[in-house]
């Protein structure tokens, strides 16, 4: 039995996979760029702001 090659179909059908792994990775970064953002606005630029700076 030789194996068959890989038919249109199947490639069809790992795309949708391939876009829903890439639409994961593009929201894990956003949290990832999110927290950061977050984490540097509270503890840069808020002290930076605030007349009660803690040294």
């Amino acid at each position: 039995n030789l194996p068959k090659p890989m038919l249109h179909s199947d490639i069809k059908g790992e795309v949708p996979n391939v876009r829903a792994l890439m639409k994961e990775v593009n929201l894990f970064v956003d949290d990832i760029v999110l927290n950061v953002m977050f984490i540097i606005e509270y503890t840069i630029l808020l002290p930076l702001n605030s007349p009660y700076t803690i040294l």
